[in-house]
């Protein structure tokens, strides 16, 4: 066993994780402890949001209920968003896109949508200049959207 407290802890540790396991240590050379250990297969679980997604992808397959699903997004835009001023989530869904589609329109991740319109990061300008095309705006406009996105979260976006 080790002589430090440190190393002790880890041999207690193991111990105890190899006696749920129900696997005893093993004398190895020198007196060590040797430890074979299984770990449990992880079975990866089903994101919750995984079904709805699938939902709204059959949904955008079908052109007439991709249409309504537009016109969904442009009124929530219109109830939620008008009276303040116009934030990037606000800018997209004006122009009826979901974060996929914008995502897919400007050649990213729909993650990456979210983390701007969450202001946790800031677009380049590159990124910027293609949303913006994508959303039917002008820089101008998009960069006033940045900046009442950002203004509406807590924390500073990250480079």
């Amino acid at each position: 066993m080790p002589s430090n407290a440190a190393g002790a802890g880890v041999v207690r540790w193991l111990e105890q994780v190899a006696a749920t396991a129900g696997t005893a240590g093993v004398v190895g050379a020198g007196g060590a402890p040797v430890y074979r250990l299984r770990a449990p297969v992880a079975v990866p679980e089903e994101h919750p949001l995984d079904a709805f997604d699938a939902l709204v992808a059959e949904a955008e397959a079908d052109p007439k209920q991709a249409e309504m699903l537009a016109a969904g997004r442009q009124w929530v835009a219109q109830a939620f968003y008008q009276d303040e001023h116009r934030t990037l989530a606000g800018l997209r869904l004006a122009a009826g896109l979901s974060q996929r589609q914008l995502g897919e329109r400007c050649g990213i991740g729909q993650q990456h949508i979210s983390r701007y319109e969450s202001g946790k990061h800031k677009p380049s300008l590159d990124t910027a200049h293609q949303m913006a095309r994508a959303l039917g705006v002008d820089l101008d406009t998009y960069f006033n959207a940045w900046q009442a996105t950002v203004a509406k979260t807590t924390h500073a976006p990250k480079p």
